[in-house]
């Protein structure tokens, strides 16, 4: 038997809760593949039987997170304890050379080796501020390695991790994975409202305290502008380094890090090179009071730049990892962690165990329960994490935030957050980074108010004050953040707690049968039932009071009773502010009185309550602990087979692995077991037909085992049983069938019912329905004309309770004519299959397919049907019903909508003269003038109103004259008109569309002060226009001068640019804007990666002529293509992903020849193309497929795109590509996750 420290169970108590809504359907242990990883093929995964703690070996990891994005060449390797015996070398030694000397490593081509976090660089501190998991038999984390390959491919990755992990000395070895930002993208509502800071009560808590300077919070990010006028007070000072001395005073193994370091590009400059940290420290540590801007969570708390950004909206492990050993070397008590993705690293979870302070993760934003699909690193099992999900003002967990009952912790504000930009700029921001720091600051004002908190009970008094929100259910404490809660007021609760009694449970339960008398042998025997708690201290108030130990008794003989048969308590200790401190079984009044079920303790006028447990009595008056329970495995840890014997005689068999459980402050291993039942035999093992339970008898030698008993649903009291002989814990109810079928019919971990096969059969293709609309008059040639809608399901198969039933197709109507009306416009709804268990099934839509978990795609059970989830589909304002997206676990065996496609598909809605595409949105402009968008419309581009639905095929947007050329910004778009006038919708946060105002423009309005305008192009947050004279006009946002010098004209106000004439094309990046004038190409605004081609990285607002001599011109993000009067293809600028073609990942600053030559050009934000005047080539980010080429890596060189041809124009969003050959045909290719490739 072996026990396990304190904190496991915490984690266990709160799987118990999960419902059969999260559980993976037909997910069972597979045998791992022998076969080596190939980028192609990614071999299948498998979860173990002894992965039931829920961690995951690295080769289980690798197989299965294959398609995560990671960078090449680089190589994540945590040895096994004692890393100098293992390879020689001392802990940061950083001996290359003993490194490289080592047998683990022949046959890898290493050009670089680095020790990046020893498994001695922990602070003195951390043991007592980091909860543990205990004593462990398994293999202890060594140093963390960084191996640099020669061969700069993914392929080598993985041929060396699977080299590696084959090694008995490696713990883990895995690539350098890349995770993205938890945010979305900015939106303008609510610009100067910071309701999450009047949600949160934050005016209360300042009452108290507002921040302690000596506070540090490492925000591991895109670094900080730390020239902000609201952040620069609040930047950390590294005192131990001398600045510009060119040594490593502090011996930290950083030269000149004054405020910080960036880890991916390896200066001591952590400036943001894009937003997204900047954003984050503002939420936390704004400076409060100063007249200016916003105010921070924690006003006085000093934040650290931790640029771990490598672009691309992403950060790599390699960075974070040396980022948290920073933060520990450095004593940081906090680090926020606005970013994840689904790649499990145990490099980096090995480095988040190491750091002694609280780790404050985002959630993520896929919508999805990270218990099923985790989201690392706030998935990660360890005690020092707290990961939050995000909340938006109506106190919901925001549409697209990911929550889990078990690995999220809390939820805070994260939808419509306003906080600090680059620049001296504010701009909102939505997602669970923003949701992060606010949890972040909190930490910082608590432990900033009491200093003397350990990590464990800074994160326990976090959670432990939290209000109520409206989704419960999905967080484990049930509430979200109250900065109020957080200290009382100044009387000295925040301290208040039970004192560790050094174990789980420090009581006994008891029950003896004994008679009156003893004497008459007829005399009935009566139950004698004792529950004995131990003495413990309690600290309330800034006292600590010792509670003595008691006994509470049902006692029939002495007529003693305590409480109640059959009912449910608190366990309390009661403390009367006079001394006195005693043990109190409370009926739940405590609760009530505190308005909120969950906290821990209440406050009255003479006495205080503290919970310790939640007890209950069972009909004999035995008092228990809710403490016996399974540690449920993260996978269905039962299997069913159905074989025949020579005589055809069936043998049915459960197999059952093993997996622990945990009671009376112990854990227990519950060894494999197969039942076997022949009907043939003279007593079978198992009746057919008769409900039976499964569950693990604990005896009291303290062994434990599988066994079958009656069934629990039909006990009073379906919990564990506690008796004489020891404890019986019940896994689930369950049944043999007819046919000798094993049917689980009631799980006891959670509340629902759980068939390993149920779902819908695959009908053999992917879509199995269809969409349309007619437009038809009452009468002909009478009255206007209305919409007649059908959405047809096809017939289909479904399996449910293991029988096959077969569901009729169906028409669902929106009819104005015929008044049929099956749904509402402008609604999502789900499509399902409700299956009666009389026979019948049908389609349905429903709002929701389960109360608890709307967003699940398990099979819902009820007493007389069930409900199986399709997908989701949305209706538009017409009526006309779309398929948004599929719910896959529903559907076991394998049907999808198309969510990306990795080379050219033709999209045959429409054929268009122009396009433009940027971030998740795409426009088309027809032969006669008419625009059509698809794509996001979450912020309003999409010119439809205030409809906020995604378009997952093109539809046409109203009210606009004759159209001539189309330009899309981030999150706005521009159409020019026949009579050269500009028109503009979608986010006006910066006057990119409307200067008179700054707030959405929901549908196209005609832009003043412009005329005679021949060309127009659109950045982010900005705009430009080219007039019949050959001068250029700007209006917008102006961060970096990317607007051009101006005179004094208002940035939201068209107004041309002085010292440009003759400019025949401009084109914008995210930050710079370029025009070609003649045959020079002029560049201005930001230059941090060389994109202004300028020969330095200096930004500027002034047009800046460069070299050479050109006749074309694109913009990506942060890079430039350029076509020079000899039909030279020419880049410069950011190259993290090969985005130049120059077959490297170096960034330029001066235009570099590829050696192509180059006829149409074009740019995403990360990815490029070429054509030679009939094939087109694309290079650089390739993560969803972008590049057409048919795979998902990175092309450093331009890279042939099979099967297109003729491409006269190609433009590119975040990860998505839209092309038109010569014949106005539409290509597109790349992520489709909102429909931005318009097709489904």
């Amino acid at each position: 038997m072996k026990k396990t420290k304190k904190y496991l169970s915490l984690l266990l108590a709160g799987m118990l809760s999960i419902s059969t809504a999260v559980l993976p359907v037909n997910i069972f242990a597979e045998e791992i593949s022998s076969t080596e990883i190939n980028i192609e093929e990614p071999a299948e995964t498998a979860v173990s039987a002894e992965n039931s703690d829920n961690t995951q070996s690295s080769s289980d990891v690798i197989q299965e997170t294959i398609e995560e994005d990671f960078l090449p060449g680089r190589v994540v390797v945590t040895m096994k304890q004692n890393p100098a015996s293992a390879y020689g070398i001392a802990p940061f030694s950083n001996n290359e050379d003993s490194i490289l000397s080592n047998p683990i490593f022949d046959g890898i081509d290493i050009a670089n080796a680095e020790v990046i976090s020893s498994a001695n660089n922990s602070s003195s501190s951390a043991e007592n501020n980091i909860m543990t998991l205990g004593d462990t038999t398994e293999d202890e984390a060594g140093d963390i390695l960084l191996l640099e390959l020669s061969d700069q491919s993914k392929q080598a990755v993985l041929d060396a991790v699977n080299q590696l992990q084959a090694d008995e000395a490696v713990l883990y070895a895995e690539p350098d994975y890349l995770y993205e930002y938890c945010e979305t993208i900015p939106n303008d509502e609510s610009y100067y409202d910071q309701w999450g800071l009047h949600r949160l009560h934050a005016s209360k808590a300042w009452d108290t305290f507002t921040g302690n300077p000596e506070i540090v919070v490492g925000v591991i990010d895109s670094g900080i502008d730390y020239t902000h006028p609201d952040l620069a007070d609040n930047i950390w000072v590294n005192t131990g380094e001398i600045p510009g001395n060119g040594i490593d005073d502090d011996q930290d193994g950083y030269i000149d890090d004054t405020i910080g370091w960036h880890f991916y590009k390896n200066t001591n400059d952590p400036m943001d090179n894009e937003y997204h940290g900047t954003h984050v420290s503002g939420i936390i540590a704004a400076k409060g009071n100063n007249e200016i801007g916003i105010s921070g969570v924690a006003w006085n708390t000093k934040i650290a730049p931790l640029n771990a950004g490598a672009g691309n909206s992403e950060v790599d492990t390699i960075s974070v990892i040396k980022a948290l050993a920073y933060a520990t070397f450095h004593g940081f008590d906090i680090v926020n962690a606005s970013f994840g993705g689904t790649a499990y690293g145990g490099g980096m979870k090995t480095a988040i165990e190491r750091y002694p302070g609280l780790f404050v993760a985002g959630a993520g934003n896929e919508g999805t329960d990270i218990d099923v699909h985790p989201f690392y690193p706030a998935a990660y099992d360890c005690d020092n994490i707290l990961s939050v999900a995000n909340m938006n003002v109506n106190g919901n967990l925001n549409y697209d935030a990911c929550y889990g009952a078990v690995s999220v912790d809390l939820a805070a504000p994260g939808t419509d957050i306003l906080s600090t930009f680059p620049g001296n700029d504010y701009s909102p921001l939505s997602g669970a980074s923003m949701a992060t720091p606010f949890v972040s600051g909190a930490a910082a004002l608590l432990k900033g108010y009491n200093t003397s908190l350990s990590t464990a009970e800074l994160k326990e008094q976090i959670l432990s004050s939290v209000q109520s929100f409206n989704d419960p259910d999905k967080v484990s404490s049930g509430g979200c953040l109250d900065l109020a809660n957080l200290f009382t007021s100044s009387n000295g609760t925040a301290n208040d707690c039970i004192l560790d009694a050094g174990k789980d449970e420090w009581w006994t339960t008891s029950i003896e049968w004994n008679q009156y008398s003893g004497i008459d042998e007829n005399e009935p025997y009566m139950q004698q039932c004792r529950f004995n708690i131990d003495s413990i201290d309690v600290r309330c108030k800034n006292e600590t009071y010792t509670v003595p130990s008691k006994t509470f008794k049902y006692d029939v003989i002495e007529a003693n009773y305590d409480y109640e048969p059959n009912h449910e308590y608190e366990l309390c200790v009661k403390v009367t502010y006079d001394g006195t401190a005693e043990y109190f079984i409370d009926p739940g009044h405590r609760q009530l009185e505190m308005g909120q079920d969950n906290k821990k303790t209440a406050y009255f006028d003479d006495y205080a309550l503290f919970w310790v447990a939640d007890v209950y009595s069972d009909s004999n008056g035995q008092l228990f602990s809710h403490s016996a329970k399974p540690v449920v495995p993260n996978y269905t840890w039962w299997n069913h087979s159905l074989t025949y014997d020579p005589e055809n005689k069936p043998n049915s068999t459960l197999n059952i692995d093993g997996m622990q459980v945990y009671a009376d402050g112990n854990y227990y291993t519950v060894p494999a077991k197969t039942i076997n039942m022949r009907p043939a035999a003279k007593t079978p093992t198992i009746a057919q037909e008769r409900y039976n339970a499964l569950a693990v008898r604990i005896s009291k030698d303290g062994t434990a085992e599988y066994g079958t008993y009656l069934p629990w649903y039909d006990r009073d009291n379906p919990k564990p049983i506690f008796d004489q002989y020891g404890i019986t814990i019940p896994i689930f109810d369950f049944m043999y069938g007819p046919n000798y079928e094993l049917l689980v019919t009631k799980l006891w971990f959670n509340n629902n019912i759980y068939y390993q096969n149920d779902g819908v059969v695959y009908p053999g293709k992917d879509i199995w329905w269809n969409t349309g609309i007619n437009w038809e008059q009452y009468a002909p040639d009478e009255g206007p004309y209305f919409q007649k809608c059908l959405f047809k399901a096809d017939s289909i198969n479904v399996v449910c309770k293991n029988q096959t039933y077969t569901v009729p197709s169906r028409n669902f109507r929106y009819d104005v004519i015929e008044a049929i009306y099956d749904y509402e416009p402008e609604r999502e709804y789900y499509l399902t299959v409700k299956v009666n268990y009389n026979g019948a099934a049908q389609y349905q839509l429903e709002n929701n397919v389960n109360e608890y978990n709307s967003n699940s795609a398990a099979v819902v059970y009820y007493d007389d049907y069930a409900v199986m989830p399709i997908g989701r589909v949305y209706s538009d304002k017409n009526g006309q019903l779309f398929f948004k997206s599929i719910l896959n676990f529903s559907v076991y065996t394998n049907g999808q909508c198309i969510t990306q496609m990795s080379a050219p598909v033709l999209n045959t809605n429409l054929k268009f003269k122009d396009i433009a595409a940027e971030r998740e949105t795409a426009v088309g402009l027809t032969a006669d003038g008419e625009v059509y968008v698809w794509g996001d419309g979450a912020y309003y581009d999409l010119g439809q109103g205030q409809v906020k639905l995604n378009q997952y095929t093109p539809v046409k947007v109203e009210g606009l004259p004759e159209i001539v050329k189309i330009a899309k910004g981030k999150h706005h778009v521009l159409a020019l008109d026949v009579n050269g006038e500009v028109w503009g919708w979608g986010n006006n946060s910066s006057g990119e569309v409307h200067g008179a105002y700054k707030g959405k423009v929901y549908v196209p309005s005609k832009i003043s002060g412009l005329s005679n305008i021949t060309d127009i192009t659109a950045g982010t947050g900005f705009s430009a226009a080219i007039k019949s004279d050959g001068t250029l006009w700007t209006w917008g946002n102006n961060t970096d001068g990317k607007l051009g010098d101006r005179g004094t004209s208002a940035a939201n106000v068209p107004a041309p640019v002085t010292g440009l004439s003759n400019v025949s094309k401009v084109t914008c990046g995210e930050k710079f804007m370029a025009a070609l004038s003649g045959e020079t190409v002029y560049t201005w605004g930001n230059n941090e990666s060389g994109q202004l081609g300028s020969g330095t990285n200096d930004s500027t607002s002034t047009p800046t002529a460069i070299t050479g001599s050109y006749k074309d011109i694109a913009a990506g993000n942060s890079h430039m293509l350029a076509v020079s009067t000899s039909d030279e293809l020419f880049t410069w600028g950011y190259n993290s992903v090969g985005q130049l073609g120059l077959g490297d990942k170096i960034s330029r600053n001066v235009p570099t020849s590829t050696g192509k030559t180059a006829a149409v050009i074009g740019a995403g934000y990360n990815h490029s193309f070429y054509t030679d005047g009939e094939s087109i080539y694309g290079f650089g980010s390739n993560s969803k497929g972008q590049l057409g080429i048919g795979i998902q890596n990175t092309a450093l060189t331009p890279t042939l795109i099979a099967g297109l041809r003729n491409i006269v124009k190609i433009d590119g969003g975040f990860d998505f590509t839209i092309a038109k050959d010569k014949d106005n045909n539409i290509w597109v290719f790349g992520n489709n996750n909102v429909g931005q490739l318009g097709i489904y």
